[in-house]
């Protein structure tokens, strides 16, 4: 609308509407800005998915900022295990840490 997308107030209308405005916080930023801006809150989660840029250096950074947040235990996780760019993101991120990475044809997992 008016040159600028919906879909983060149509986002929000949801949280309302669902009633879970204590339960969900936005935050509008980049990822990495969101990673640096949680772990700086010391912010940690059992479940991360990651769902961002498809470029597969975006890929590996976003995993690399969201891991130290990932309790131990935690499973991050996310989709487009079909796009090339996304496995070599994920697959370069678990060859330098030395994890394994569960797979199918559409999604992505790694247990921490």
């Amino acid at each position: 609308k008016n040159g600028y997308p919906q879909l983060y107030p149509h986002f929000l209308s949801n949280v309302m509407n669902a009633s879970c405005e204590d339960t969900i916080t936005p935050l509008p930023m980049t990822s990495l800005t969101a990673a640096r801006y949680l772990k700086a809150r010391n912010v940690f989660a059992e479940l991360i998915y990651v769902d961002g840029s498809h470029d597969e250096k975006d890929v590996y950074e976003d995993l690399c900022a969201y891991w130290p947040l990932l309790s131990p235990g935690g499973i991050m996780f996310g989709d487009d295990w079909g796009w090339e760019s996304v496995a070599k993101g994920v697959m370069r991120f678990c060859e330098s840490k030395n994890l394994k990475c569960e797979t199918n044809s559409l999604n992505w997992r790694i247990l921490k």
